[in-house]
C-alpha cells in the first residue's frame, strides 16, 4: 500500500511539472518574436531542466546536488523569463552574476534541511558564492566603473602582500597557536571518547 501511495504521488508530481513546463513555454512562445524564438527555447529548457532536477529530488534521490540544481535553474529561468519579457530593464549580460546568487540560496536552503541548522560547508559556500556575486554584480551593473582587469591588477598584488604578512605571522606565533590548540582539543576529548574512538 505504501509503494502504490508512492507511486501515485510521483504521477501527480510528474504531472504538475510536466503542466508548468508547458504553461511557462506557452507563455514565453505566446509573447515571442520570431528572431528571438530560439532564446525563449533556452529560457524554456533552463526551466525545464529545473523542473525535473526538483522532480528527482522530491521523488527518488533526495541529494545535495539535484536540490541545488533544480532550485537555482528555476530560479534563474524565471529570471530569464522575465528580462525576455522585459518585465525587468535588464539584459542577460547585466543579470549573470544572479545566477550565482541563486545558487548560493539553493545551498543555503539545502544546508538548513539537511543539518536543521547553518553547517560550515554549506554555509562557507552559500557566502562565497553570495559575495562573489555581488562584486560581479557591481561590475555588470556599472556600479564600479573601474574594469574588473584594474581591479585585479591592482588587489592581486596586495592580497598576495597581505596573505604572505599574516603567514610570516602565524609562523612566528605558531608555539602560541600550538599551545592554543592542544588545551582546545583536551577541552573537548575526554576519557570516554578516547575509549569510543
Amino acid at each position: 500500500m505504501k509503494n502504490k501511495n508512492r507511486q501515485v504521488s510521483n504521477i501527480i508530481l510528474a504531472f504538475g511539472s510536466l503542466l508548468m513546463f508547458i504553461g511557462f513555454t506557452t507563455f514565453l512562445l505566446a509573447i515571442s518574436v520570431e528572431n528571438q524564438i530560439a532564446e525563449y527555447i533556452m529560457t524554456a529548457l533552463v526551466l525545464f531542466a529545473g523542473i525535473c532536477f526538483m522532480y528527482l529530488y522530491v521523488a527518488f534521490f533526495r541529494k545535495t546536488f539535484h536540490f541545488v540544481s533544480g532550485l537555482s535553474l528555476i530560479l534563474s529561468g524565471i529570471l530569464f523569463m522575465l528580462i525576455k519579457t522585459h518585465l525587468i530593464p535588464w539584459t542577460m549580460e547585466e543579470a549573470w552574476p544572479l545566477t550565482m546568487l541563486f545558487i548560493s540560496i539553493s545551498i543555503f536552503i539545502i544546508g538548513k534541511i539537511n543539518n536543521k541548522r547553518i553547517n560550515f560547508a554549506y554555509g562557507f559556500s552559500a557566502v562565497f558564492l553570495l559575495i562573489s556575486s555581488l562584486v560581479f554584480s557591481l561590475f555588470s551593473f556599472d556600479v564600479i566603473s573601474f574594469s574588473f582587469s584594474q581591479i585585479v591588477k591592482f588587489f592581486v598584488p596586495v592580497f598576495m602582500i597581505l596573505g604572505g604578512a599574516f603567514l610570516i605571522i602565524l609562523f612566528i606565533h605558531r608555539q602560541k597557536i600550538n599551545d592554543i590548540l592542544k588545551s582546545s582539543d583536551e577541552d573537548l576529548i575526554d576519557d570516554g571518547d578516547i575509549e569510543n574512538f
